[in-house]
This record gives structure tokens, sequence and C-alpha cells, in this order.
């Protein structure tokens, strides 16, 4: 039952949703979830009715993640590609149409929704702790990390000057450049390290050579 209490807490943590996406009640869908989980540790219940169970908890995470999925992409005003609004669009057809869905279907859905996140990176950040691991390990001085156009974070090595052209695997965007200089779009990543410029550039020779 881990994954209900996973998702009741994160009902009670956004109970703040607009009503008006996805018409989607979160009290109801809360009641709902309770006595699913009621049932399910009933004494009397079958084996049937466990089975339907977990396929109603697998459609009511998927509803909760599509308008989770919604109300981030309204308030940060995200521009998806035609790729992820016709899956967005498919999903919400499905669940709306009051047929029953087996629950492999529903699995792929939250599978192809968090596949959206994953394609676009200010839907899914970085905490500070996990960017302060990845620093960490990595283990390179300051003003290394870029993001591509799509805010896709990579890093350069040795010097920290572009060098050559490179293809991000998940958005295909361009990344790093030539002659230490960035591909257009490509931008420090900054939120990474702290960094204020790039670790070659005209302010880091500066400051090298004691100009600063």
């Amino acid at each position: 039952m881990g994954r209900v209490s996973s998702l009741t807490k994160r009902i009670r943590e956004n109970l703040d949703l607009p009503e008006d996406v996805y018409n989607f009640d979160v009290c109801h869908l809360e009641s709902s979830m309770s006595f699913l989980v009621k049932r399910f540790m009933s004494v009397d219940v079958t084996q049937r009715e466990l089975h339907e169970i977990s396929a109603e908890i697998s459609r009511i995470k998927v509803q909760f993640e599509l308008c989770l999925l919604s109300r981030d992409i309204r308030s940060l005003e995200t521009e998806l590609g035609e790729p992820s609004l016709r899956t967005m669009t498919e999903v919400r057809e499905k669940m709306s149409s009051g047929k029953r869905i087996k629950e492999e279907i529903l699995n792929e859905m939250l599978r192809s929704l968090a596949n959206i996140r994953k394609t676009s990176p200010e839907l899914n950040p970085l905490t500070l702790e996990e960017k302060q691991e990845i620093v960490s390990a990595i283990g390179l001085s300051k003003g290394h990390w870029f993001k591509c156009p799509q805010g896709h974070i990579y890093c350069i090595g040795e010097c920290g000057g572009a060098m050559e052209r490179s293809k991000y695997p998940e958005c295909e965007a361009v990344i790093g450049g030539e002659r230490h200089m960035l591909v257009e779009g490509n931008t420090l990543a900054f939120e990474m390290d702290g960094a204020h410029y790039p670790a070659w550039s005209e302010q880091a020779n500066m400051r090298n050579y004691g100009f600063q």
C-alpha cells in the first residue's frame, strides 16, 4: 500500500489546485482513496475486488498526475511540443470516456505523462540537494554548467570552454559549441553552482590575472 499513502500525501500537499483544471475535485479524490484503502484492508475482500481496487487506484493516480501536469504547464507558461500535447489529449479523452480501462493501459498512461515532465525540465526541476550532489560528484569548479534552449543541464569539462557540438539526447537540441563559443540558445546554468560567468570567459580570465 506504499503507493496509496504516497499518493494521499501528494493530494494533501496540493489542495490548492484550481477546480477548473481538468474539472478535478481533490477532496472527492481523497475521499475515494480513503474508501479504497479501507476496503483493501477489509478481511472479507475478494481477489477480484483486490484487482479492481488496484485498477481504480491506478486510474485515480493518472487523473491526479494529469491534473498536476496541467496546473504546472499553466503556472509556468510552458510551451509543449506537438507530441506531448497529443499525449495529454489522448489521456484526457480516455479518462473522460467513462469506459473501463485496463490497469496495464493506465500504467502506460502514467509513463507517458512522466515522460512529458522528463522532456520538459522546467516541469521537473532539480531540488537544491540534488544540484549539490551532482556538482559535488562531478567535481568541477564553478562555471562549467550550461543548459540547452530547452533547459536541459549539461557540463563542459577541462577548461570549461565549448570546443565541440553535440545533441542533447532527450530533446535533440544542439549543445556545446566551437572555439570556446557556445551555440546560440545555450546559456550558463548559474543555478547549478552559483557561477556568475563561465569558467572560460573574459571575466574569468581577468580574475585569474588579478584584474578583479
